[in-house]
């Protein structure tokens, strides 16, 4: 394999650990002065077998030591959601803001396989049907139902 150049290693290292784009990473290592050429630069040397075994090797690396684990990545996630850290990962000591929870416990939830339902209904009324009959709403229409409601029924 031939020996990479320093910025070459640079070029794997900004993909790989800063992630950036292939052409963003040409873009300061080389600073080619144009889009066009950051591009047409990028794609030449993603090509070239030195980079890509280097990609491989720096991305393994990455797998094995400095990657967050599943159950790290979660503890970090229940931290945000319970307002003992910020995304400023707790510089400031500001409360997160509801979306941040919210994208927490998304991820979470991703993570966890928790995004399956329990429950499959594939009979009777539907949830928000089931609500709607029970508060009376006239006329409301729900889920493709035009069936009107009244109290004399």
């Amino acid at each position: 394999m031939k020996k990479l150049s320093e910025k070459d290693d640079e070029f794997c290292k900004m993909i790989v650990w800063e992630n950036f784009s292939p052409k963003a990473a040409y873009a300061v290592v080389w600073n080619p002065g144009d889009d066009a050429s950051a591009s047409v630069g990028a794609s030449r040397k993603m090509r070239e077998p030195h980079i890509q075994e280097e990609l491989r090797r720096l991305r393994a690396e990455l797998d094995e030591a400095d990657a967050m684990s599943a159950k790290e990545k979660r503890r970090y996630l229940a931290k945000l959601v319970r307002g003992e850290i910020g995304v400023d990962l707790g510089l400031f000591e500001s409360a997160p803001t509801v979306q941040e929870v919210m994208t927490a416990i998304k991820i979470d939830n991703e993570m966890a396989g928790h995004n399956a339902p329990s429950e499959v209904n594939v009979g009777g009324p539907s949830l928000v049907d089931a609500i709607f009959g029970l508060l009376g709403d006239q006329g409301l229409k729900v889920g493709g139902s035009s069936e009107k409601v009244t109290d004399d029924e």
